[in-house]
């Protein structure tokens, strides 16, 4: 097929001049980042690039298309973060300077060396296979199947942060043979983690980004903060002259099934050494076996020596299948009945799977949706006092103009009983629908500490559906135990769901001489530098944000908080990231302290010229024809990866052949063609009953969907989107 007929977002044939129906990619979108190569760039005589699947801190990965076999495959480009870069429009790689020369060269060997050994697994089953591999460009490419589907670390975001054992060592185990086939071979991959390990739609599990070159960089440059993921990288590989071996893949194998048991993520190995804080599994609430949960803590071990020391031997002691030293069997992984399959990601989401999927929300989502009737948040509350003035809505057959919903939203209550004496303040145990609230545990253990000290934050609500326990730690199992070295007297908060109705605790911590830790932000974090490079830039290019937090981070996000571009979401603690807004932005970084205190902030304003901040694009043309709907909603942000759930107001439009949503502040905006909507329905589940607020979604053919509430008619809303949606061009 000719290159020339397909969307380079999807690599399918093009049947409209317009945005793709299946993917939504605009022909001659501009790259997000001048590091990537544009869409339609031939390599090799042989390949030709499309959409930029993924980057991250050694290389670039393409989707592309095989000209001589006419079928989709992925590149990856050797690009090493902070050693050398391209310029827009020049496709040749240069490293800085002479020294980042040499460490680009020394790593660029690496890279090939790699990709000629893991060219031999080809037949091996978890391992992503290898098709060609070249230089071009001043830099090197590596050819590979295309795999469809999601990581691990969106599958756990999708199923609530955690899996049932038998689900992890079916996951895993195509990973442990995988590792066993290299480690045989002298190789060792040093980056297993949720992020390197990618499910297929048809349920295979495939060991992505083998570290060779970035080990080699690593060593070559010292530069070993940049090549390491906290949590998962055992303290050998810290250190210099650290013995590696393959232990240290054990150590990472272990740390990522604890983080998918559990639904955290390891202490550092590092920290680990002088005061080691690892919560054993069972105690954080899982159902293991404690024979099982000491094999996963000896796999974790700080030290190398006290670990298995082949991924066999850990592979047999988890599953039971012998002791040390007993013999794998890579060609039959365990089955253990009834031993589920692993969940392979959905495909493009229709109607009826995107209700179902409504009605199985993350526990976060209606957590969310509790605090919003315990507060008493509604949309009257949310709605601006000065509403931008949009044009006349759209007129709906027996649709009321948009009405903000009255300030009576309750939780509904069971019939009570004569009331007992008021209990204290933030304990609801004597409420008689939440009667089973009386053997809730939320409390410090010890309650009194000096600056410094630790203790242990537990909590156990039996029956409970969904928790949460703010600030900092989020949605949780029904019991736990958080090690925590607070700096500053401090109350936490535990929200819970159980079949009484909602549950909330507080609990707070006293730190003796220090002041409460509810006003400025905690001492433990410090913003050094958050800045915008150019911060004036024309219409559709890109500006660089800079930043970095020093101190005890326990994570950092950069959110829009006024105009109109992409939020980055959860981000490192010091990077950069290509943004292109469309308008004005202000762009918010968010530091938070691993204390709980509360989140340093920053914010940095990218200039638009020639922008008056009134088109609300996000790309494409801007929107022409009839506005069909203008409508003021409650959007849900449910986006895989983009931390806590977002509840954000504002306005839904159907405007010509786009259809969008602009909230008052926060992200969640989108604009998209009406084309890559796949169907707009009412959820069966509302979480408001007593509110007087309906509930609707939208999908979208790339498998996403958009979540709603309005206090009109939800019904001719959506009947209004998908007649649009049928007559767009």
């Amino acid at each position: 097929m000719n290159p020339a007929d397909l969307c380079m977002g999807c690599m399918e044939p093009r049947s409209t001049a317009g945005a793709c129906p299946r993917c939504g990619w605009h022909e001659g979108t501009a790259p997000e980042s001048p590091l990537h190569l544009p869409a339609g760039t031939a390599l090799h005589d042989q390949y030709v690039l499309g959409r930029v699947l993924g980057h991250g801190g050694f290389g670039i990965t393409y989707l592309a298309w095989e000209l001589n076999l006419a079928c989709k495959l992925a590149v990856k480009e050797y690009l090493p973060h902070g050693v050398a870069a391209r310029t827009t429009g020049d496709t040749t790689v240069r490293p800085f300077s002479a020294q980042a020369r040499q460490d680009y060269e020394w790593g660029l060997e690496k890279f090939l060396d790699e990709a000629r050994t893991l060219a031999r697994f080809q037949q091996t089953p978890g391992i992503a296979s290898v098709r060609n591999f070249f230089r071009a460009n001043g830099t090197a490419y590596l050819v590979m199947e295309y795999l469809d589907g999601i990581t691990l670390a969106t599958f756990l975001d999708q199923n609530n942060g955690r899996l049932p054992f038998q689900t992890v060592v079916n996951v895993m185990a195509p990973v442990m043979e995988a590792l066993s086939q290299v480690h045989g071979a002298g190789i060792l991959h040093r980056d297993v983690s949720p992020d390197n390990i990618f499910l297929t739609r048809t349920g295979k599990v495939k060991l992505l980004d083998f570290g060779a070159a970035r080990y080699a960089l690593g060593q070559q440059s010292r530069n070993l903060s940049v090549i390491l993921k906290e949590g998962y990288a055992p303290e050998e590989q810290y250190r210099t002259k650290g013995v590696q071996g393959p232990w240290t893949d054990v150590y990472a194998t272990a740390a990522t099934s604890y983080r998918c048991l559990t639904g955290q993520i390891p202490p550092p190995s590092l920290d680990r050494m002088s005061q080691d804080e690892l919560v054993s599994p069972r105690a954080l609430g899982v159902d293991i076996d404690e024979r099982v949960e000491q094999c996963i803590l000896k796999g974790l071990a700080v030290r190398q020596g006290d670990r298995y020391q082949s991924i066999e031997d850990f592979y047999a002691a988890i599953t039971g299948r012998g002791e040390q030293g007993t013999a794998w069997q890579p060609q039959h992984p365990p089955k253990p009945a009834p031993a589920p399959q692993p969940v392979p990601p959905p495909k493009p989401v229709s109607s009826s799977g995107v209700l179902d999927a409504i009605k199985h929300l993350p526990a976060a989502v209606w957590i969310s949706l509790g605090v919003l009737l315990v507060l008493g948040i509604v949309y009257s509350a949310m709605r601006p006092s000065s509403p931008p003035a949009p044009a006349p809505e759209a007129s709906l057959p027996n649709t009321p103009s948009p009405n903000p919903v009255s300030n009576d939203t309750t939780i509904p209550k069971q019939p009570e009983a004569p009331a007992p004496s008021p209990p204290p303040a933030g304990d609801d145990s004597g409420s008689p629908r939440n009667a089973a609230a009386a053997d809730v545990t939320f409390a410090f253990s010890p309650s009194e500490i000096d600056a410094g000290e630790q203790t242990l934050l537990k909590w156990s609500v039996p029956g409970a559906s969904q928790v949460a326990v703010a600030p900092g730690i989020g949605r949780s199992p029904s019991q736990g135990v958080r090690p925590l070295r607070p700096q500053k007297t401090q109350t936490y908060t535990l929200m819970a769901q159980t079949p009484q109705g909602t549950i909330r605790r507080t609990a707070t911590i006293t730190v003796r001489g220090a002041a409460s830790g509810s006003g400025t932000a905690s001492d433990a974090v410090r913003i050094a530098v958050f800045q915008a490079d150019p911060n004036n830039v024309p219409r559709g290019q890109t500006a660089v944000l800079h930043w970095l937090v020093q101190g005890d981070v326990a994570s950092v996000s950069i959110a829009v908080v006024n105009g109109y571009g992409r939020s980055p979401g959860p981000v490192e603690a010091s990077g950069t990231v290509s943004v292109s807004p469309q308008t004005t932005t202000t762009y918010r970084l968010n530091a938070f302290p691993r204390d709980g205190g509360p989140p340093q902030t920053r914010d940095v304003n990218v200039v638009v010229l020639g922008s008056n901040n009134t088109d609300n694009s996000e790309g494409g043309p801007p929107a022409q024809g009839p506005i069909r709907l203008n409508t003021y909603v409650v959007h849900l942000d449910l986006q895989p990866g983009s931390g806590p759930v977002k509840v954000n107001s504002g306005y839904l439009k159907v405007e010509g052949d786009w259809i969008s949503f602009q909230p008052n502040s926060g992200g969640g905006n989108f604009r998209l063609p009406l084309s890559t909507v796949s169907d707009a329905a009412v959820n069966p589940v509302n979480p408001f009953p007593t509110a007087g607020a309906a509930s609707f979604h939208i999908a979208f053919r790339n498998g996403k969907f958009e979540t709603f509430f309005t206090k009109n008619k939800a019904d001719d809303l959506v009947n209004t989107i998908n007649a649009a949606r049928r007559t767009a061009r």
